[in-house]
């Protein structure tokens, strides 16, 4: 499996949280889940997600930012796309 890289270890750093305290304020049971989702082993949930990013401060999309990137590429690309089928159909009409 491909690793997910994620900002997570970087933004509860400089909020001064150990992974126990993240797990805490996350109300996880230990650091399992904290330690799996840094190191990109897993991807949290949406939910989980913004959990993580209310507790570090930050905006959900700043912990996953290649990854927010693509997905930003790809929907781009899909509305230049839209908007020559839009003009084919406009054309059609004519």
């Amino acid at each position: 499996m491909e690793r997910m890289e994620n900002k997570i270890w970087t933004f509860r750093n400089r909020r001064g949280y150990r992974q126990w305290e993240l797990a805490f304020l996350l109300n996880q049971k230990d650091t399992t889940q904290i330690s799996r989702q840094e190191r990109g082993m897993v991807i949290p949930d949406f939910k989980q997600v913004i959990k993580i990013s209310y507790a570090l401060e930050i905006e959900p999309k700043d912990l996953y930012p290649e990854l927010v990137g693509q997905w930003k590429r790809e929907v781009d690309q899909r509305k230049r796309e839209l908007e020559k089928l839009k003009e084919e159909k406009e054309k059609k009409k004519l």
